[in-house]
């Protein structure tokens, strides 16, 4: 976890244009990032981002499934 992530690990910010106005996407606490994405990319609609995870602060707030993140955390 990085020290500036404010807890939300691995993220991607993806800025959309609707009717002349800019709003953002995010997406956090992934446990992978697509490998091909870089800063100032187009994302086509589908294409992969990464894959949900619970990097960051995740484990301790999101569960995700029996187990959370770790079987035992608590």
């Amino acid at each position: 976890m990085e020290k500036n992530d404010h807890g939300m690990g691995n993220t991607v910010i993806i800025e959309h244009t609707i009717n002349k106005n800019k709003i953002y996407s995010l997406y956090t606490h992934l446990s992978e990032i697509n490998s091909n994405l870089k800063e100032g990319n187009f994302i086509k609609k589908g294409a992969a981002i990464g894959k949900a995870g619970a990097t960051g602060y995740g484990c301790n707030y999101w569960r995700i499934g029996e187990d959370g993140c770790e079987k035992n955390l608590i």
